[in-house]
């Protein structure tokens, strides 16, 4: 019951059963991954946080209006950013350079009309203010429902010890160090806390970062941000923002928070990289002090900006915690139960959680703009054995256009529905589909296995009781 219990605290989306379910999968199958997402997420919010605190002296106290309050909720905006996905193939200089104007200019006018509510100051405060009313809340309570399992552990301790010798206690005690991860992981997306709408959240974004982008392009709102050490020659790159195909209405892509999207490594990092190098780690605290330049060198960035896709080594503090933590809970479930069929089950579990993480990893490092093709697809001549299947198929199906039932309507639009999914997979798309994931969900249904098996005792059987297998239970 504990268990469930905190499976249920899990911050799962409303109406979105699949994703509900990918995402539960996705956290019980590969918790390794997770907790490494999850954790780097919150370092990366934590950093916002202390470059906000940075900002001013200690004993200084802005008001609302003041530049310590737009700088605020540029950063929070950023944070929030950092949860949601990037398009994919999108010019990542260009991409970089337009977070920058939309997250930290104070001058560009988003309309020619004299609007103060489309001055871009504006128009953070009221996204920021829709973001922070929308923040899912009760937090405590749920922290508090957490202790029941911890209160359970302790019982099944103090129980084992107390019958010093009972390998059912032993068992009980190692089941429950198993899934020790367990609470860590869902306490730590309760602090990547998510918006309650999402997607609500994501349109606005979109609509922002739209909006700036159609200023940039129009030249006579365009002068209306050129000051001091900005120039005609710094909006050369604005030409790419004209490609409607990467930059209209859908920058970000879908909500990646709490370790439910692989390989998303956020855009808030490299951003707050280049401010650090630029300015901010020579000026220290009160950087704030003379904020017309620093938004100009907040704006402008580094001299050679590498855009928003690169990875940072300092990530493998959180991949290494994470490991520790899962390995460490089941290495000590597994000495518990010594040999026989839960230890190996135990080790199957995690064997398989380290497994898929690793080749996730390679998957990331090779494949790291996930624009490779998959080998059957590269000679352009050839088609594969599904394209030609369903090709095929799909000929057949239109030669009979007099059949107008709903089913067979129904056939076709998911034919070529399939048939251009397939045609649009990339190399890194296939490893997900077909090998991260089946992985993540056998792994998920295991450990499920494994919870089932010690509660109703599946294991008291000839086979895990007998010394063929390490089996203790006979020596009792």
């Amino acid at each position: 019951m504990p268990v469930i219990g905190l499976l249920l605290q899990a911050p799962y989306e409303s109406n979105d059963f699949w994703g509900t379910l990918w995402a539960l999968a996705r956290w019980t199958g590969s918790p390794v991954a997770s907790l490494s997402y999850i954790l780097w997420n919150i370092k990366v919010t934590s950093k916002c946080a202390l470059m906000v605190d940075m900002a001013t002296t200690y004993d200084d106290i802005p008001g609302q209006g003041s530049q310590f309050a737009q700088m605020r909720d540029s950063l929070y905006i950023l944070s929030v950013m950092n949860q949601y996905t990037l398009k994919q193939r999108m010019p990542a200089v260009a991409a970089e350079k337009l977070l920058r104007i939309a997250l930290f200019s104070d001058s560009l006018q988003l309309t020619a009309i004299e609007d103060g509510a489309r001055v871009l100051v504006k128009r953070r405060y009221e996204l920021a203010s829709l973001i922070r009313k929308g923040r899912k809340k009760g937090v405590m309570p749920v922290f508090i429902s957490l202790m029941w399992f911890l209160f359970s552990l302790a019982i099944s301790v103090q129980a084992a010890w107390g019958q010093f010798g009972s390998n059912a206690q032993a068992h009980d005690m190692a089941l429950g160090l198993l899934l020790s991860w367990l609470p860590v992981l869902i306490l730590t997306s309760i602090v990547d806390r998510n918006p309650v709408a999402a997607g609500s959240i994501l349109m606005e974004l979109n609509t922002l970062l739209d909006d700036v982008r159609l200023a940039l392009l129009n030249p006579e709102l365009r002068s209306t941000f050129i000051r001091g050490t900005i120039t005609q020659e710094d909006f050369a790159w604005t030409d790419a923002l004209d490609n409607e195909d990467y930059f209209r209405r859908d920058f970000f892509t879908q909500f990646a928070g709490q370790g439910r999207v692989r390989w998303h490594y956020g855009v808030a990092h490299p951003i707050l990289e280049g401010i650090e190098r630029t300015f901010m780690a020579e000026w220290g605290r009160n950087w704030l002090r003379e904020p017309d330049r620093a938004r100009t060198l907040m704006v402008r960035g580094p001299n050679r900006p590498a855009g928003l896709r690169w990875f940072d080594f300092r990530m493998i503090w959180q991949i290494m915690s994470s490991v520790c933590l899962v390995s460490g809970t089941v290495g000590g479930a597994f000495i518990l139960s010594c040999l026989g069929c839960r230890s190996g089950g135990y080790l199957i579990y995690v064997v398989i959680a380290l497994g898929t993480f690793a080749v996730e990893l390679l998957v990331w490092y090779l494949m790291h703009d996930g624009t490779a093709s998959p080998p059957w697809r590269r000679d352009s001549v050839s088609e594969d054995l599904v394209t030609r299947w369903g090709s095929s198929l799909e000929r057949r199906l239109s030669r009979d256009d007099g059949n107008s039932s709903r089913l067979f309507k129904a056939a076709k639009d998911g034919l070529s529905k399939m048939l251009h999914w397939w045609s649009s997979l990339t190399l890194r798309d296939f490893m997900e589909v077909f090998v991260l994931r089946p992985f993540e969900i056998g792994n998920f249904v295991w450990l499920i296995y494994i919870v089932i098996a010690q509660t109703f005792g599946f294991y008291q059987n000839c086979d895990c009781m007998a010394s063929t297998w390490g089996g203790q239970d006979n020596m009792e």
